[in-house]
């Protein structure tokens, strides 16, 4: 193999490498939103059963 064909291989090894990191960080990035939307989803339904259950309370019921 000439040292041509091996730079260029490296060169390709380097790209794909970019390339799989690249991919990686955004898929780490569509996780982190996506937890952020679920979490945010999950305070919103905590603070709905809070409120219904206040709503639901009676003065003297065991709840």
């Amino acid at each position: 193999m000439r040292a041509g064909d091996q730079r260029s291989k490296r060169g390709e090894a380097e790209l794909f490498r970019v390339a799989v990191c690249d991919d990686e960080e955004r898929q780490r990035e569509q996780i982190k939103q996506m937890l952020l939307t679920l979490i945010r989803e999950l305070q919103h339904l905590d603070e709905q059963i809070i409120e219904d259950h206040h709503s639901t309370e009676r003065p003297g019921k065991m709840v």
